[in-house]
Formats: structure tokens, C-alpha cells, sequence
């Protein structure tokens, strides 16, 4: 790691927070409530229905009445919060983005969040493949800690040969966990049928035959596949990582401890996919992937074992 030697007034201007960064961390930390908001909402649109077999099956609607209202106003107050947080961002220079700091805080989660924000709220308008949103969190990740990158794991594994090896072994430990994650939906009664899942595959299977059905269009559909590849494999992966295991798990690991951290983050990002037909999968697989956070001290490790399963999970698509 490069050494930066700076003057003493040049680190307290850098550590003298201006008094409009103080308005800035408010309407951050009100961009990322209307984030979360707006994420974990969609659970009110979930309804549940009985399939032949008497198991319970989730499936999201779309919102209507007071959940569309509700809606509405969290991406308005989100919206207009970023924009008064981008306003006083110049009138501070970007003070909160360029300061030096020893640990990752809360407030830099919800400045992490504010950027991403708008993306978010796009792709969710849109119902797009999330590519806009994937983008965004990884550019705002390496932007933020540019300087900064060992306080979120953002440096390589040292370990290499070690971490190939750990990652076709944790692979193959996903897929018992995986499998007792369905019993356990079994157990309890509950549909393994998956809006998220089905979109993903639809996604690939729409793209496939309309290449087959239509010489002209296997450009533009060869695209689209190629689209959803990208944000699938390679784009989801490290921005989920940089988001739960960077931030997340690093900042619940100062107050909670390792163990709690790594369970806290697997329950959360578990939750942040809105499927509860795979919530137990989802939340053994976040467990896997926040062990090697700590392992490696990296979130590219975790980022690296990821990839390799949602790879191998789309080919098998």
C-alpha cells in the first residue's frame, strides 16, 4: 500500500467537517431510510395462496391503493432528500466524501446509500435488470474508499491458491445447505415456487427462443442475454458484496462481534432479495460468504465465491 504524506493543515481540512456537512449527513441518513424503506416494503405486496398440495406459496403483486401511495411518497421524500444531499455537497466540496477517517461509520453507509439511490429507484420504476443499480454500487464503492479501501476489505486475498481451492469446497457446502434450506421450507409447509428465480429464468429462456424464432434478432437478443449474464454474474456479486459484506458486516462486526456480524448480515441479505421461498437457501449462502470475509480479510473473496456460484447457477439455467 502507497504511503500519502500530507501537512497538518492540509489533515485538519480534511478533518474539520464544515457546518453544511452536518445538513448533509441528515438528508444521507434520510436517502438511506427511504432505501431500505423502499426495499423491504415490497413484502406488503406478497400474497400468499394455497397450492394443490396445501403448501403455502408467496408471490409480490404489484402495489395498489395506499401501498402505491406509500410508495410514492418514500420515492419522492428519497428523491428529493439526494438532491439536497448532492446541493450541499457543493457547497461543502464534497467535504464527507474526501475526508480521512480510521474506521467505516454509519454515516458513511448512508452516504454509500444516498448514491446509490436514484439507480435504485429507476430500476424499480423500470422493473429493468438491475444493471443501472449493480453499476452504481460498485463505482460508488471504489470512488468512497479510494483511500481507503482496507477499512471495507477492499484489497486482494493474500492466500490465492488457498482461496480456488476454499471456493469449490464452499460451493459444494452451499448446495447441502441449500438443500436442507428446502427441507426446511418443506417442514414448515411452504412453496419452493420463486418470483425471483422465475424472472431470472424467463429472462434467459425469452432471450433464447426469440434468437432461434428470428435470424434478425439475434443480435439484439444475443445483447439482452449477454445483459443479463453480466448483471447476474459479475456486477451482482461484488455490488451485494460491497454492500452486506463491506459495509454492512464490517460495520455490525465493531459493535456485535465476528459471529454476530456474519449472521446479522446472512439475515439481511437474505431479506434484501424479497423471496421467501429462498430465504433459507439465501440466508446459509450469506453465512458462507460472510465466513470468508473474515477468512480473507476480503471482500473480493467473498465477491470470488459469489461469481463462481451464480456462474455456474446461470449456465445451469
Amino acid at each position: 500500500m502507497d504511503v500519502v504524506f500530507i501537512t497538518e493543515s492540509q489533515y485538519q481540512k480534511l478533518t474539520n467537517a464544515p457546518e453544511d456537512s452536518k445538513f448533509r449527513v441528515v438528508f444521507a441518513w434520510i436517502t438511506m431510510i427511504c432505501f431500505w424503506s423502499t426495499l423491504f416494503i415490497r413484502f406488503l405486496f406478497i400474497e400468499v395462496t394455497r397450492t394443490d398440495e396445501n403448501l403455502l406459496r408467496f408471490t409480490e403483486a404489484s402495489p395498489d391503493g395506499f401501498e402505491a401511495l406509500l410508495c410514492l411518497a418514500l420515492y419522492t421524500l428519497g428523491f428529493l432528500a439526494f438532491i439536497l444531499f448532492v446541493i450541499f455537497g457543493f457547497t461543502e466540496r464534497f467535504f464527507l466524501e474526501r475526508r480521512m477517517i480510521d474506521r467505516i461509520k454509519w454515516t458513511d453507509l448512508a452516504i454509500f446509500c444516498s448514491w446509490i439511490y436514484v439507480p435504485w429507484l429507476i430500476e424499480n420504476i423500470y422493473n429493468n435488470r438491475m444493471i443501472l443499480f449493480f453499476t452504481s454500487c460498485v463505482i460508488a464503492g471504489l470512488f468512497l474508499n479510494q483511500k481507503r479501501f482496507v477499512l471495507i476489505g477492499f484489497h486482494a486475498p493474500i492466500k490465492k491458491v488457498l482461496l480456488f481451492f476454499c471456493v469449490i469446497f464452499a460451493f459444494g457446502l452451499i448446495q447441502v445447505l441449500q438443500f436442507i434450506g428446502v427441507e426446511l421450507n418443506s417442514y414448515l409447509g411452504i412453496d419452493q415456487y420463486s418470483d425471483r428465480e422465475n424472472s431470472i429464468k424467463n429472462s434467459y429462456q425469452m432471450d433464447t427462443d426469440a434468437t432461434m424464432n428470428s435470424f434478425s434478432s439475434a443480435t439484439s437478443t444475443s445483447s439482452n442475454a449477454a445483459l443479463t449474464f453480466l448483471a447476474v454474474c459479475l456486477l451482482a456479486p461484488i455490488a451485494e458484496e460491497i454492500l452486506f459484506r463491506g459495509y454492512l458486516q464490517t460495520l455490525l462486526t465493531h459493535y456485535t462481534g465476528r459471529v454476530l456480524s456474519v449472521i446479522l448480515t446472512a439475515f439481511l441479505f437474505s431479506l434484501y432479495h424479497v423471496d421467501v421461498a429462498s430465504f433459507f437457501p439465501l440466508f446459509f449462502t450469506g453465512i458462507i460468504f460472510g465466513v470468508f470475509r473474515e477468512a480473507f480479510k476480503s471482500v473480493w473473496a467473498a465477491s470470488a465465491l459469489h461469481m463462481f456460484m451464480n456462474t455456474l447457477f446461470s449456465l445451469y439455467f
